[in-house]
């Protein structure tokens, strides 16, 4: 299959122009997301796929990792909540999808969060990022846009995956 090929039939499942498709494959923020959202479904995921209350359990039971860099977790979280502070972007992230725990702690004050709830509304951000480039009706450069906010979920996912210990990642 060459890329020509494969542009026309993603640009046919995502309801978009093969030019916006081509965008979209050579930027690499929107391919390393993809990648590692890909991934993080398969380790953390596997059983019952993503959705608010996988998400939920998932919160609940994650035991912060000793290997983690909690500050940088803090920091995409500190992001996040601050971001969907304003309501037209908090709607625009949602998109029909309303959820009641994400509006219960978009309106908490962060220094209150457990860690569960650091947790749960870093990944509900990140998952709603991914269904919105899947699902949503938007062109790829508004996608691309929001650079900054998927970087931000990619070091998010980033810190949740485990490395296997038979494979150290080194800097």
């Amino acid at each position: 299959m060459n890329t020509k090929e494969y542009k026309s039939w993603l640009a046919c499942y995502l309801h978009q122009n093969e030019d916006e498709v081509e965008k979209l494959l050579k930027d690499k923020t929107a391919t390393q997301f993809l990648i590692t959202w890909s991934l993080l479904e398969l380790n953390l995921f596997r059983e019952n796929g993503v959705n608010f209350e996988e998400i939920r359990k998932f919160s609940a039971k994650y035991i912060e990792n000793i290997n983690m860099n909690t500050d940088k977790a803090n920091e995409f979280v500190n992001y996040f909540h601050n971001r969907y502070q304003c309501d037209k972007l908090y709607k625009n992230l949602m998109f029909k999808n309303a959820c009641g725990e994400m509006d219960r702690l978009r309106r908490k004050d962060i220094s209150g969060f457990s860690f569960s709830e650091k947790i749960y509304f870093s990944m509900g951000v990140v998952y709603r990022y991914r269904n919105n480039i899947f699902h949503g009706n938007k062109k790829v450069d508004s996608w691309l846009q929001y650079k900054e906010c998927i970087l931000k979920c990619i070091g998010m996912m980033q810190l949740l995956i485990p490395i296997p210990k038979n494979r150290p990642y080194s800097d």
